[in-house]
């Protein structure tokens, strides 16, 4: 018999979970999401500090704030950009500000998932479009 590990957190320790925890979890079962061990420690095989894993292409760094207002510099994005590709993979900034849940990716990946998605619907209609007719015949 299997128990899941998480079943057995007592109330109060789920309650206490930070929100960048509960932001990790939440990422973590995104589709195509996973976390990466140990984040928010630095360690020789993931230098970077909240690295939480990947969701989907992108390696996404995670960042909570309750003030009005992030900073990103050119620097910081600069740095995950490089150990992105590094894992063959795509950088990704999911920030929480305060309510608001924000995903920060470079345009040219925004324009890249868009033409992605119209391909796929368009081949989608296609088949849709094959079948009626063969239902037809």
């Amino acid at each position: 018999m299997s128990v899941e590990v998480a079943s057995l957190d007592a109330p109060w320790n789920r309650a206490r979970k930070t929100k960048s925890q509960l932001q990790e979890e939440r990422l973590g079962k995104t589709e195509g999401g996973s976390t990466q061990i140990n984040s928010g420690r630095s360690t020789w095989t993931s230098p970077r500090d909240n690295i939480v894993g990947r969701v989907y292409r992108f390696l996404v760094e995670a960042r909570t704030t309750d003030r009005g207002s992030y900073s990103i510099s050119h620097r910081e994005f600069s740095d995950l950009t490089k150990q992105a590709v590094r894992a063959d993979l795509l950088p990704m900034i999911q920030l929480d500000i305060k309510d608001q849940q924000l995903a920060i990716i470079r345009l040219r990946e925004l324009d890249q998932l868009q033409n992605e998605l119209i391909d796929a619907l368009g081949r989608l209609r296609e088949m849709e479009e094959r079948h009626a007719t063969s239902q037809e015949d």
